[in-house]
């Protein structure tokens, strides 16, 4: 099971990659939980959820992730990764981050939540 855990959220980091609105949020449960950093408010709902992401891949040119550990137990994924962005406006940075991911049993995610310090975020 912690091996498909894992292809799950690589699949979904992958939809990422390919401004896959749509894979993205086919990834998410209903009543998802997702909070983009740890002084966020919670966004949750599909919907919701799906509507900030809508934003955040237009203003998001490309991006791209490499994944350094990934690690699943229990319907919980661990990723830790360092992410390159390039935003609008010719802006590029790169980022380390922790994410967790909760999976329900059918191998959807209902909750997200990214760990990562803004003083690391770096220009590139």
């Amino acid at each position: 099971m912690a091996a498909k855990a894992e292809q799950i959220i690589a699949d979904f980091l992958d939809c990422w990659h390919r401004r896959d609105l749509e894979g993205l949020v086919a990834r998410v449960t209903q009543d998802v939980a997702f909070q983009p950093d740890p002084g966020a408010e919670m966004v949750r709902g599909r919907e919701a959820v799906g509507a900030l992401w809508a934003q955040y891949l237009e203003t998001m040119l490309g991006y791209e992730a490499d994944i350094r550990q990934l690690a699943a137990g229990q319907g919980v994924v661990f990723v830790e990764r360092v992410e390159r962005l390039s935003l609008s406006g010719g802006r590029r940075m790169e980022l380390p981050i922790v994410g967790v991911f909760e999976l329900d049993p059918a191998g959807q995610i209902r909750a997200w939540r990214d760990y990562w310090d803004p003083a690391m975020a770096k220009p590139v």
